[in-house]
């Protein structure tokens, strides 16, 4: 496979890291995927490599704030700044692969930045994935998200450690020792990403209705980090026929290194490949 990487200009002009991998043939469709908060676009590796192996073009970005883009880890002034910066990178993908169909992932807090971003801007995406969506319960302190919201009034800025418990990201021990010593990673986020996280999820849940793109959701049963019932939640009040939903037995939160990743990649590009 290829692989490129640069930067391009975001909502607002800030410069943010963006990769791609190609496959040494013609590709069939790109994969644009979307990471979580305190994630990074380097750090799924089974993910570029089975999708590439299987065709796909894969693109992705550091969202602001995050591995090699530039801001405050964890912080955003508003929603519209991850929506927004989603927009620019569709658009550069777009134009780097015109005939080719295009499907979008978000993986964790990615998702919600997919599912809201796809509500409003549908146009132009053969289907829309995602993968382990905090939805509904999540596992950080309800004390910290309350500390948020009121802080992000006064002091949008004020950031706190979540304190999410690494060792729910995967059952392999050896991808939990990998995140603990993953130097692009954080744990981190400001009272104002709180405040537009929950309202996002809130806007999200409320639109569910209006979606119209197939849709498959994948989650983890034993996922403590974002529970499951918030995106069977969303999936069960979408109302566009074409749509899945894939629960992983004992899987933790990140799927595509968890012990079931085999299973996991297989249904994502044979659900890709069923749409193309």
């Amino acid at each position: 496979m290829k692989h490129y990487e640069g930067t391009f200009q975001g909502f607002d002009g800030l410069d943010l890291f963006w990769q791609y991998w190609q496959p040494l043939k013609k590709a069939k469709g790109v994969l644009v995927f979307i990471h979580g908060i305190g994630d990074h676009s380097s750090r799924h590796a089974s993910l570029v490599n089975h999708s590439v192996e299987s065709g796909y073009a894969f693109y992705t970005f550091d969202l602001r704030g995050n591995g090699r883009s530039p801001g405050q880890r964890g912080h955003i002034n508003s929603w519209r700044e991850l929506s927004g910066d989603l927009g620019s990178f569709l658009q550069l993908v777009r134009q780097q692969k015109p005939s080719l169909t295009l499907f979008l992932m978000g993986f964790s807090m990615g998702s919600v930045i997919t599912l809201e971003h796809t509500l409003h801007y549908p146009e132009g995406l053969a289907g829309v994935i995602i993968a382990s969506a905090p939805l509904g319960r999540v596992g950080v302190s309800p004390f910290l998200m309350s500390l948020g919201k009121v802080t992000s009034l006064f002091w949008p800025r004020f950031s706190v450690d979540m304190r999410i418990d690494k060792k729910w990201i995967s059952r392999d021990p050896e991808v939990v020792k990998a995140h603990r010593e993953d130097l692009l990673g954080h744990g981190m986020a400001s009272a104002r990403m709180g405040s537009e996280f929950e309202a996002a999820v809130s806007w999200t849940q409320a639109h569910a209705t209006d979606l119209q793109v197939p849709l498959l959701v994948l989650h983890g049963s034993a996922n403590r980090i974002a529970e499951p019932e918030g995106s069977r939640r969303f999936f069960e009040n979408v109302t566009f026929s074409d749509k899945q939903y894939n629960l992983y037995e004992g899987a933790y939160h990140e799927l595509d290194d968890d012990f079931n990743k085999e299973q996991f990649l297989e249904d994502l590009t044979g659900w890709m490949d069923k749409h193309l």
